[in-house]
């Protein structure tokens, strides 16, 4: 398919007649999203996502906060905006008691 993504299987890119801008525009699929290929997670947001699942194992009461300033002494580069992100990804979700209220 030349190089294009193989996610749209209704727009034929190897068609005779018809372009693929015109196929994308009689389908009423937007060009960029038929041209957008998402980037992957950078190989350190993934070294942090590796220590994130062995922290969790040890202490999953550990919140975001916690977790950035392990992660500065380890040496990353982090943020606790960053550390949130990445723990949602894990799906990490901090143990804590509950209000009763």
């Amino acid at each position: 398919m030349r190089g294009f993504p193989k996610r749209k299987s209704m727009v034929d890119s190897d068609h005779n007649t018809l372009k693929i801008s015109t196929q994308i525009e009689l389908l009423s699929i937007p060009r960029s999203s038929f041209y957008y290929v998402p980037v992957g997670e950078s190989e350190q947001n993934l070294e942090i996502m590796r220590f994130l699942d062995e922290q969790f194992m040890s202490v999953p009461f550990y919140g975001a906060l916690l977790l950035t300033a392990l992660l500065q002494i380890v040496g990353y580069p982090v943020i606790v905006k960053r550390v949130r992100r990445l723990m949602k990804l894990v799906n990490w979700q901090t143990i804590f008691r509950e209000s009763k209220t």
